[in-house]
């Protein structure tokens, strides 16, 4: 089993999801419309549909400006075992695309451009996904689309997982195995809400 140092570690946890996103979204067009599933499309062999759920809704909330459309996912695994998911921030590890009623995407705030964009990732962190214990993750749909009060909109969210297998050398230290990396991609269903 061939051993990385630390650094190339990190360089391979940023490098790899960056890769596979074209990839995958490649995949996710070429497929569009032609019998994938709503709410899950595995990759990798071994698993069900259902292993992992994304879900989503809309919550109104108050705050000091306002009423406030808050997008709240959740990240199961129902599969026996442990994800590791490497984490960055919300809007670069959800892909969310928020559409008007006559289906045109709206685009992003200045804010969502920055918070969206890999040149402002600070640190990101190794998170474990076990079943019955959910990530709960939240998106302020105000502050990073441009949205239009009183208005009808459309959501959804994508989340690529990469399982990432570490295991200990002889002495002791981590190493990844590559030959056992599998490749996650979960949808959600697409969910109205009424922007307040």
């Amino acid at each position: 089993m061939k051993t990385f140092s630390p650094y190339d570690q990190w360089r391979f946890l940023i490098s790899l999801p960056i890769g596979l996103v074209g990839l995958l979204f490649s995949v996710g067009l070429a497929s569009e419309g032609q019998g994938l599933k709503p709410d899950y499309t595995d990759l990798s062999e071994g698993y069900q549909p259902g292993d992992w759920k994304l879900g989503v809704h809309v919550e109104v909330r108050a705050s000091s400006e306002g009423k406030e459309p808050i997008l709240c996912l959740k990240l199961e695994r129902h599969q026996a075992g442990k994800t590791r998911v490497f984490e960055y921030s919300e809007m670069i590890d959800f892909h969310v695309h928020v559409f008007d009623e006559k289906g045109t995407e709206v685009p992003l705030t200045k804010l969502g451009e920055k918070l969206a964009s890999t040149t402002v990732v600070g640190k990101g962190r190794l998170n474990s996904l076990l079943p019955g214990k959910p990530l709960v993750y939240e998106i302020n749909l105000k502050e990073c689309f441009q949205l239009l009060p009183a208005r009808t909109y459309r959501v959804t969210a994508r989340r690529y997982l990469s399982e990432l297998p570490i295991d200990r050398t002889a002495d002791g230290r981590k190493a990844f195995d590559e030959s056992k990396i599998r490749l996650i991609f979960v949808e959600s269903k697409a969910v109205k809400f009424t922007c307040p």
